[in-house]
């Protein structure tokens, strides 16, 4: 009791009380969500957790939605699979979710598609593949090893050095539908923002297919936002808008009617009459190459449908990247850590279920400390002593209070080391010269760098330094982004540009 009065600011007498929890939303991908709520699969007629919209319907408008599901519609379906199991396929349901059972909760106005699946494992590499497909195999602008040889060679700086994507790009990625790229779903956050930056000397200026790429880097900046207005909800309907049609466009080859059912897998490959580049041999340095009648047909996916949800999503549950499930999956770390020094060859199971009660239960009650700052000391002197002692002034720190002089610094995961940028305010970056910590607390001090452009080339900030700008002081906590920024330029090119993870308001 006292526990969470201290943590959580409330305030109770010495009497037993009662919390009770109300469950709000329920996440998982796709498949799993649709076995626990009760769905058909994710290849039915109505795939749609949200709506009643047909397979036939989005492929010929990738922008179709339908009717919206209500908890009376969805009880009315229930039921009628009870009466009839054969009425699955005309609404798509399958039976009564154990879920629906629980106080205030709805299976259709309580599921939130999970953005990690979506974007991460389903649309940012399908269009990718797609686009490096035209670049490669049909353009011709470059090879899979000039593409494998860029994407090793690229300096990714130190933010995104643990989820730089690998360079394993084989021509059978881009000749068959069912090979996929074979990044993680941290790797292709990194490898979406970093590709205009891997190729984009080698394409035109306002390629159509690059700005694919564009707008659903776009997207990913609102979707994975921690804080989000309105206005930033209304431009996301229109860039998924945007994104879906110019998907359909550059993508979708018109099929002709009844060429296959409606409860089929998008994924299976069909006839096509287009000529297609497949691998006969290759190794390290050549690949030799020959024409042949391969299949390859693309269809608007699901999880495009899935983004038209979003937006309303997020107004009714807020941002979606605090309920996606990389956040969960990440908890798997600890397993794999309790793996490489558990001793039990026999049941280690149960060990490591042990090992992580444990350790749940040490994060529970160390919850309210402060977390301390990771670094390497190095001079330590008064504040008074220091050069910039008027700019720790105006963050209020007395003459007589100790610092420390450090290059890094680790608070909450995230490394601050000199040389990288972070964002002070909208658009305004500044370069960190040196990292100061005072009693648990973290300053920067900081140069801003002048803001020139949001190039249309590379979707990302071009920053040059600015003569008029004094030495400042900022506090982690304080800034508009906890991110650092590693700064990025394109070969044989001294131009600096900063790629955001997300949005900064």
């Amino acid at each position: 009791m006292k526990k969470l009065s201290s943590d959580y600011g409330l305030t109770f007498d010495e009497h037993d009380f009662v919390l009770r929890a109300v469950l709000a939303a329920l996440t998982a991908d796709t498949a799993a969500a649709h076995d626990l709520l009760g769905f058909l699969g994710p290849s039915a007629k109505y795939f749609c957790r949200k709506c009643m919209v047909t397979r036939a319907e989005i492929r010929a408008n990738a922008n179709a939605t339908g009717v919206s599901r209500t908890k009376e519609m969805h009880q009315q379906h229930v039921e009628e699979v009870l009466e009839n199991p054969r009425k699955a396929s005309s609404s798509g349901v399958k039976r009564d979710s154990p879920l629906d059972n629980v106080p205030f909760f709805s299976s259709v106005e309580n599921c939130v598609f999970d953005a990690f699946h979506d974007l991460l494992e389903g649309i940012a590499p399908l269009v990718l593949k797609l686009v490096l497909r035209q670049y490669i195999v049909k353009q011709k602008l470059f090879s899979v090893v000039d593409l494998n040889q860029r994407t090793a060679s690229f300096s990714y700086g130190l933010p995104d050095a643990k989820n730089k994507p690998s360079p394993n790009f084989t021509m059978e990625m881009f000749t068959s539908v069912k090979t996929k790229l074979k990044q993680t779903g941290s790797q292709m956050w990194c490898l979406i923002r970093a590709f205009p930056f891997l190729i984009g000397d080698l394409v035109a200026e306002g390629d159509p297919f690059m700005r694919q790429v564009f707008l659903l880097q776009d997207v990913m900046h609102i979707v994975f936002s921690f804080e989000v207005t309105e206005d930033d909800l209304q431009e996301l309907e229109s860039l998924i808008f945007c994104h879906n049609s110019s998907f359909q466009e550059l993508f979708i080859v018109e099929e002709h009617p009844n060429v296959r059912g409606e409860n089929e897998d998008e994924n299976v490959d069909e006839p096509d009459d287009e000529l297609f580049v497949t691998v006969v041999e290759q190794d390290e340095t050549t690949q030799e190459q020959a024409v042949s009648q391969k299949p390859f047909k693309v269809h608007v996916i699901n999880k495009l449908h899935h983004l038209k949800h979003y937006p309303d999503m997020i107004r009714e549950f807020g941002p979606l990247v605090r309920m996606w499930c990389a956040k969960f999956e990440g908890r798997m770390k600890i397993f794999r850590q309790h793996s490489a020094i558990c001793c039990n060859f026999k049941n280690p199971p149960k060990t490591m279920a042990d090992m992580f009660q444990l350790s749940n239960m040490n994060s529970f009650f160390s919850s309210g400390e402060e977390r301390d700052i990771e670094f390497q000391k190095g001079k330590t002197y008064c504040v008074s002593e220091s050069e910039y002692f008027d700019e720790l002034a105006a963050v209020n720190l007395p003459p007589n209070q100790m610092i420390s002089s450090t290059n890094a610094a680790v608070l909450n995961g995230e490394e601050y080391r000199c040389g990288l940028f972070v964002c002070t305010s909208k658009h305004q970056f500044a370069i960190i010269h040196e990292v100061l910590v005072s009693n648990k607390e973290l300053f920067l001090i900081v140069k801003p760098w002048q803001t020139i452009q949001k190039s249309p080339r590379y979707n990302s900030f071009q920053v040059i330094p600015s003569e008029d700008s004094n030495m400042c002081v900022v506090n982690v906590l304080n800034m508009s982004s906890f991110r650092c920024i590693a700064p990025w330029n394109v070969t044989h090119q001294s131009d600096i540009y900063l790629s955001l993870r997300t949005l900064v308001l």
